[in-house]
């Protein structure tokens, strides 16, 4: 193990900002205009992130026999925005990728009300008590902006500028994005000892995984039935279906572990366990709905060629 954090805070966020620097190359300005010309997609997609899967959370921590202060860690994890994570995944599979793009964004300004309303209800309903919960607010501006909007920016201009050197590099860019997003977060996970670390026994794993895995799954459908009840398209059925099922672990552990913000190790365990497997089933589901959506499309050429 390193001593320092080099890792996830200098190593990991260097890929996360490569990888959105990627993933703006395949879109426009134009893109982000059309998302808030008609915002219905968008808005969807937040009532899902900021209302349906922090209610559904605290129902799933209300069922889970778990101690209180892990009940209001499952809360915690449903009140934590997405990330590049996500909007790597929409991107690979062919969803919304302006909209996952201005779900982070929004979100990250959103989340600094709605992260200390959906957990001071958790540690009211659940240990009876009452504590300031202050995201910093100045850091996660600062890394939605250095993650997340001038890595964007830049692959976009990059996109406009190069054209046709962009279009020939798409299918190795769509190859090396997931390698670097493996690396980084496998360095940071094994190779370096954090302050923040969190114990997490088998026996304690096995224990909470069910009912993490129940939040992950049911984000996941819960997003996709809203954005099929509002009628949206399959693409933004799948971009707002991952939005939804995804959090940003990272943030849960750190305003748990904050000796500054809720100082409890045992209310960052939920999300130890949940960063563990997050992303295979996010990856397991937009590869589900892809699927569906492509055999639809060649039903329907298949129909229309025999009529």
């Amino acid at each position: 193990m390193f001593d320092t954090r080099f890792f996830s805070s200098v190593m990991l966020p260097v890929i996360l900002a490569l990888i959105m620097t990627g993933i703006g190359t395949s879109l426009t300005f134009s893109d982000f205009r059309n998302i808030f010309r008609f915002p219905r997609g968008l808005i969807v997609g937040l009532l899902g992130q900021m209302v349906a899967l922090p209610l559904f959370a605290l129902l799933v921590a209300y069922l889970a026999p778990l101690s209180d202060s892990m009940k209001v860690g499952i809360v915690l994890v449903a009140a934590c925005p997405g990330g590049a994570t996500s909007n790597l995944i929409v991107h690979l599979f062919r969803g919304n990728v302006a909209m996952s793009v201005s779900f982070t964004i929004v979100n990250s300004f959103l989340t600094l009300i709605s992260i200390p309303a959906w957990v001071l209800l958790g540690l009211h309903l659940f240990m009876k008590t009452t504590r300031e919960v202050s995201p910093p607010v100045n850091d996660m501006l600062i890394h939605v902006l250095l993650m997340t909007v001038i890595p964007c920016t830049i692959g976009i201009l990059l996109n406009r500028k190069f054209p046709l050197t962009i279009a020939k590099m798409r299918k190795t860019l769509d190859i090396i994005m997931p390698i670097l997003m493996a690396v980084g977060m496998v360095a940071a996970i094994f190779f370096e000892k954090k302050e923040d670390e969190v114990s997490l026994s088998a026996d304690l794993f096995l224990q909470v995984l069910p009912w993490v895995l129940l939040l992950n799954l049911g984000g996941l459908v819960l997003g996709y039935l809203l954005a099929r009840v509002f009628k949206l398209g399959n693409r933004n059925r799948m971009t707002i279906s991952v939005e939804v099922g995804m959090q940003n672990t990272g943030m849960a552990i750190a305003l748990a572990t904050s000796v500054y913000i809720l100082n409890d190790r045992t209310m960052a365990i939920p999300a130890a366990v949940y960063a563990m497997f997050t992303f295979f089933t996010a990856v397991g589901w937009a590869a589900l709905i892809r699927r569906k959506a492509l055999l639809h499309t060649y039903r329907n050429r298949k129909t229309t060629g025999q009529n």
